[in-house]
């Protein structure tokens, strides 16, 4: 671990008068970060960020800030490598913002995680969760409707202990007796509706212990699954 250290500070010291090298070292892990975290991020950019001029302006000031102090506190030396990578980090958020500018917005629904409720609701057609399945690279959770009648879930979202969520299509209904599986993983299956609804390339349940909610359009819990 020390001689990664060393040599990590080897090269950072080595890159001193290479601009372009310390411009890639703030632009690349950010882009990463934006690319890992993006649907989470281009939530709060359209839903938050971009409903509110206080917020915006106070991003903007805070910017400017950071390279005040920077101009003001560093030594003259140091400034040139120092500028280059906070030039690369201000380069991939503005490049977050066109690309997210330029994609179709999310819809909002996908940004708002259900309430979470204590008791499900009394009086309702009963749908349960019935099975959690994680096999590694292959998960998915099956969802059955036990009442004699068709429900919509249109807008239901079925979410784990971290708060991960998955919103059913608009116009989804399953049928009495029927299930449907919602499935996750690296090797997750092909998406088939009515029977098979595709979640994520991602892994959401763990191996070992976890929980799955089901919560309806108004954010009343229908059922409490855990493993």
């Amino acid at each position: 671990m020390k001689e990664k250290a060393k040599s990590l500070l080897r090269f950072l010291v080595g890159c001193k008068d290479k601009p372009l090298a310390w411009f890639l070292l703030g632009c690349i892990p950010m882009l990463v970060v934006f690319l890992v975290f993006s649907g989470p991020l281009r939530c709060v950019l359209e839903y938050r960020i971009a409903k509110s001029e206080a917020l915006v302006a106070l991003i903007g000031l805070l910017v400017a800030g950071i390279g005040a102090v920077l101009v003001l506190v560093l030594p003259t030396e140091t400034r040139r490598f120092v500028w280059s990578l906070w030039g690369g980090v201000f380069v991939a958020l503005a490049l977050f913002v066109v690309v997210n500018w330029l994609l179709p917005p999310i819809p909002q629904d996908e940004c708002t995680p259900p309430t979470r409720s204590t008791t499900p609701s009394p009086a309702l057609p009963e749908i349960m969760i019935t099975e959690v399945r994680n096999d590694g690279k292959v998960e998915h959770v099956v969802i059955y409707n036990a009442s004699a009648v068709d429900v919509d879930l249109t807008g239901w979202k079925l979410m784990d202990s971290t708060g991960n969520f998955f919103t059913f299509p608009a116009g989804y209904i399953l049928p009495p007796k029927a299930t449907v599986r919602i499935h996750s993983g690296e090797q997750a299956t092909e998406e088939n509706p009515p029977s098979d609804l595709s979640w994520t390339s991602k892994n959401i349940w763990n191996n070992d212990h976890d929980t799955a909610q089901l919560y309806d359009a108004q954010g009343n819990l229908r059922d409490d699954y855990q493993y």
